[in-house]
């Protein structure tokens, strides 16, 4: 019953927001879309020379903290996932929940933005929680995504380019990481 009721909660809320163009005043963002990443996991015995692989959803939650002028602003966003990733040998799906501090220059850095090119420039930390199947693991990682916006044909659409750190070193000192390319369409913009 939780889940219904958390099911219709979110269509509500995401209902809502479809319609939030008309108000200029809005500072909440909406948006789904897909990515793509490759990844090596920190190891306790050695450097993990196995590259594994993820595509998923996610969904893009921004809130406009300052806007500064119609085309420049800085907010927070956090993009929760489920992907299907595969773990050699450990399983497969995963949980991603980044949140980052973000610099948007253009196309969709405010509602009341008329370039048609825009540019996010975001840092902040991402939590995996992989493979949900098999021997699961919390990793944190630090995060740089620079996103490229612009109008299409009846909508706002942004790709992504995203470089991120495992915080947990591997036992011979070098460090593991995430290369993630994506596409999200905004909704109500």
């Amino acid at each position: 019953m939780k889940k219904i009721i958390a099911l219709a909660f979110f269509i509500a809320l995401t209902q809502f927001q479809l319609n939030a163009q008309g108000s200029a005043s809005t500072k909440i963002f909406h948006g789904i879309g897909s990515y793509f990443s490759l990844y090596s996991l920190p190891t306790e015995n050695s450097f993990s020379e196995e590259i594994s692989y993820d595509y998923g959803f996610y969904y893009k939650f921004r809130y406009n903290l300052v806007d500064l002028g119609d085309n420049l602003s800085i907010s927070t966003e956090t993009n929760p996932s489920l992907g299907l990733d595969w773990v050699s040998g450990d399983g497969f799906f995963g949980i991603e929940s980044p949140t980052y501090l973000s610099l948007n220059f253009g196309a969709g850095s405010t509602y009341d933005s008329d370039a048609n090119l825009g540019l996010g420039l975001s840092a902040g930390y991402n939590l995996h929680f992989l493979p949900i199947t098999g021997d699961r693991e919390l990793y944190g990682a630090l995060s740089a995504q620079v996103s490229i916006r612009y109008w299409s044909k009846v909508s706002l659409v942004e790709y992504f380019l995203r470089i991120e750190q495992f915080t947990k070193e591997n036992s011979d000192g070098s460090s593991s990481g995430v290369f993630s390319i994506g596409v999200c369409k905004f909704l109500g913009y």
